[in-house]
């Protein structure tokens, strides 16, 4: 009786490779998050700074900004990315976008008493773990990093932050150079 050949994998040599591409998976979806973090917290920063340079010429135009007197982000000369929403809050004008951001245009906000305009800048995917704050009359960028999320901090310094101090027990703050 002739000896049967078999041809393919063993289940053990089959196992071996399902795991060698579960380690490598493990080790580079991390990084691939943490990249589409920061791309997104990039773009959410130059829109900031955008809309920042826009509210100085703004108030130049017409004056201070206070409650009463505040522009709507139409009256801003930038144009938005397409995707956001507009609506207007209690604290002033809001946009949201589904891959960019949620934007604020804050006026007299709580805890900035020497700003009389605040604009937050929500990057999306990470709602509340990272959050840049423009404020343009001492012409100072903030970014709050979560405690609890290490990738906050992280993100914060990629994009210039210095750590200046802790704001409560859950967020830590950095000045952006």
């Amino acid at each position: 009786m002739a000896e049967e050949i078999y041809k393919g994998f063993t289940l053990i040599e089959l196992l071996v490779v399902v795991l060698i591409i579960g380690i490598l998976a493990a080790i580079a979806l991390p990084q691939y998050q943490y990249a589409v973090e920061k791309t997104r917290l990039s773009k959410a920063f130059i829109l900031g700074k955008a809309l920042n340079d826009s509210m100085k010429r703004w108030s130049l135009e017409n004056g201070d900004i206070t409650p009463s007197n505040r522009p709507t982000f139409q009256d801003l000369d930038i144009i938005l990315p397409d995707g956001f929403v507009f609506s207007t809050g209690p604290s002033g004008p809001h946009a949201v976008s589904s891959d960019i951001a949620a934007l604020d245009l804050r006026v007299n906000a709580d805890g900035y008493s020497e700003e009389s305009v605040v604009i937050q800048i929500l990057p999306y995917g990470a709602p509340y773990s990272t959050q840049l704050f423009f404020l343009p009359k001492s012409n100072r960028v903030l970014c709050y990093a979560y405690n609890a999320q290490p990738t906050s901090a992280k993100l914060c310094k990629v994009i210039g932050g210095v750590f200046d101090r802790r704001y409560s027990s859950t967020w830590d703050v950095y000045t952006i150079q």
